[in-house]
């Protein structure tokens, strides 16, 4: 919850998400009130790779298949939500524990809708009405050295 409210601060006092250059899908990082911090990652699921919405310019899948073989395109998200719920921590579900982090150090990641005018959008669509909502992964920004 608290990843959700900081990131809703940060778009409701004017800081865009910042489309990242790297990667083979639409990835933007949400910026905290300040502007100064990310504070997490949304990725829309129909800019994943091989969707129709992608912003690399990859080819659309003709038979639903992702970029790797044995994914589809579309549900990126929901595996990423599906491995933050599965990775409980060592001392017991979340809800007992109070750990953020399980075993294997999945950052928190929720299922959400979200709009805003720099998200890769089909013609006629610009993000500013709740129809051109999104639905995607958010998950925590986690700074690293790699």
């Amino acid at each position: 919850e608290e990843m959700i409210d900081r990131t809703v601060d940060g778009l409701n006092k004017g800081n865009p998400p910042v489309r990242s250059a790297e990667g083979t899908g639409g990835t933007y990082l949400m910026q905290d009130s300040s502007g100064l911090n990310y504070v997490s990652v949304f990725k829309p699921m129909d800019e994943e790779p091989m969707a129709v919405n992608n912003p690399q310019q990859l080819p659309v899948s003709s038979d639903g298949q992702g970029l790797k073989r044995g994914t589809r395109v579309g549900e990126g998200a929901t595996r990423e939500v599906a491995a933050y719920l599965l990775d409980h921590p060592k001392s017991g579900p979340r809800s007992v524990s109070r750990q953020v982090m399980g075993f294997a150090g999945v950052p928190p990641t929720a299922m959400v809708r979200s709009s805003h005018r720099v998200y890769n959008y089909p013609k006629g669509f610009d993000g500013s009405v709740s129809n051109d909502a999104k639905v995607g992964s958010l998950q925590m920004f986690m700074k690293n050295n790699g």
